[in-house]
């Protein structure tokens, strides 16, 4: 038997929806081809919890409603709604969960007791509240699905939050005696055969891939890159891309969306395969999955299993049905009708005039006896030609103005490919913060189809005041 676990950063889950088109979350799942799904960047918050729950049960008509169910486990950002946030949904007529930890760790438990004697109250807190981790525990596994913290020169000091995000998840790790696979948006390039700008400098300088280096080191925890351990000199096999830069064009990205498994080197379950999947579109990541076999009689879990309390359906309360949020009043339930269903329309007062009630019901005759249909003629013919000199002079103005406009503007340059640069504005936290640029408007990428290294400022190019 065959389980198929997907990992995949769409960069704001309802987004991601209407980029795509999707009205239903149930057959956007359906689409993915997994029976674990497990979704990063979700920027969802709990106010969309219910959003959630209802678009699981939404389905097209030509479907079987029975199929495919899957339960959602969410973790939300506590401090800033619609940031971060990661959704494991399963398939339950496949397997269902027999314990499930939104977050690093349950407050109280055993491991939150061992992660105590590694960082403090406080910052553990600190990072259980950006909604990073959900963890969900099967009979032969436990799997982990991550968004780990990003690294940017505007915010220097999240490398510590960083590494001690990677801190607790170690230790949560050393905490679990079962099999153990951890999936999700890393933000780190595990070898330099995996990023198209990797600094080797940076492999042993920087504290995330030295901490990536010793979880995959034979020496170390006994963790196996699930992609590597079939595609071990692939290269170009990239899962996020810069969509500023249209990096995507020229396949200029890094694989930071990992597959890492432990505990796989025999036994009844074992690892089958594992890719990425970079011809899926909507989000500035694509997917990467691991495929898991078992011998075992009873497969992977029993789906007769209670659901757990996290799942999303129990933790927003009662499900409304999608129809609800379009119908005025209380939300609709399947047995029987609300209050104020049961409540006859009221009658309208009465019915609207249109106009040509209004008119018949006006006397006319005192227009018609104080201006001739001659005069009548007259004034409109005097107002249509007046507003057409108008319209005139608008269209004369506009044009004036565009012209001084075009006159104060800079000459566009052209880059070295001998094309038009493009116009650009620093957007980083620095002394130039705000000022103009003209750069390369190639995608970014190496060779002739990629962007040569044109720079120049806006000011240099503006003409004379004086001129």
């Amino acid at each position: 038997m065959l389980l198929k676990i997907l990992s995949y950063n769409v960069n704001s889950l309802k987004a991601y929806m209407r980029r795509q088109e999707h009205t239903k979350l149930n057959d956007f799942l359906d689409d993915l081809d997994a029976d674990i799904v497990c979704l990063q960047e979700t920027k969802l918050s709990k106010a969309d919890g219910e959003y959630v729950s209802c678009s699981l049960l939404a389905r097209d008509s030509g479907k079987d409603e029975g199929a495919n169910r899957y339960e959602g486990f969410l973790s939300f950002c506590e401090k800033k709604p619609g940031y971060s946030g990661v959704a494991t949904f399963v398939n339950s007529r496949r397997l269902v969960p027999h314990t499930v930890d939104i977050g690093l760790f349950v407050p109280g438990s055993r491991e939150h007791a061992r992660l105590l004697q590694h960082l403090s109250s406080e910052r553990l807190d600190e990072l259980n509240s950006e909604g990073r981790v959900v963890v969900t525990h099967f009979d032969d596994f436990v799997l982990f699905n991550i968004y780990g913290p990003a690294v940017s020169s505007d915010a220097p000091e999240r490398m510590a939050f960083k590494m001690d995000f990677y801190t607790a998840l170690h230790v949560r790790c050393q905490c679990i005696a079962q099999r153990i696979i951890i999936v999700g948006d890393f933000n780190i390039a595990p070898h330099p055969i995996d990023s198209s700008f990797y600094n080797p400098c940076n492999s042993t300088s920087r504290p995330d891939r030295l901490w990536m280096k010793e979880l995959l080191s034979p020496s170390g925890s006994s963790f196996v890159d699930c992609f590597r351990l079939f595609w071990p000199d692939r290269r170009d096999a990239y899962t996020a891309w810069n969509q500023k830069v249209n990096a995507r064009d020229n396949n200029y990205g890094s694989r930071i969306d990992l597959c890492l498994a432990k505990g796989f080197d025999g036994g009844d379950v074992r690892i089958e395969a594992s890719d990425i999947c970079p011809d899926v579109l909507g989000s500035d990541h694509c997917p990467v999955y691991v495929t898991l076999s078992t011998t075992l009689p009873g497969g992977f879990g029993t789906p007769s299993r209670a659901i757990p309390k996290e799942a999303i359906r129990f933790v927003v309360g009662t499900q409304r049905t999608i129809s609800s949020y379009f119908t005025a009043g209380l939300p609709h339930t399947r047995d029987a009708p609300t209050h104020q269903q049961q409540q006859p329309c009221p009658k309208r007062a009465k019915k609207q005039a249109n106009l040509t009630s209004l008119c018949r019901g006006r006397d006319t005759s005192s227009l018609a006896s104080s201006s001739s249909p001659s005069k009548m003629c007259s004034w409109l013919e005097e107002e249509y030609k007046a507003s057409e000199e108008y319209a005139r002079q608008c269209q004369a103005d506009a044009a004036r103005a565009w012209k001084s406009i075009q006159n104060a503007m800079p000459t566009v340059p052209t880059c070295r490919h001998g094309l038009e640069a493009a116009l650009k504005k620093v957007r980083k936290n620095s002394k130039h913060k705000g000022r103009m640029f003209y750069c390369c408007p190639k995608s970014a990428g190496s060779g002739p189809q990629g962007q040569c290294n044109f720079f120049q400022w806006v000011s240099n190019t503006l003409k004379n005041s004086n001129e």
